[in-house]
């Protein structure tokens, strides 16, 4: 058994907590992705239709 083993075997809490941090990292990630994609509007939203006439 190596001491890695031994040592995570020994303190399981150390364990779940890499874990925990790990799950945060990757939703701050996805966040930061999500906002930069809202960031660069879609080429459909710029084409708005008319829904008006100025002239009248």
């Amino acid at each position: 058994m190596s001491a890695a083993t031994r040592e995570r075997r020994a303190a399981p809490h150390r364990r779940r907590r890499a874990r925990a941090r790990a799950r945060t990292r990757t939703r701050t990630r996805t966040r930061a992705r999500r906002s930069r994609v809202s960031a660069t509007p879609h080429p459909a939203h710029l084409a708005q239709p008319i829904l008006y006439e100025p002239s009248q």
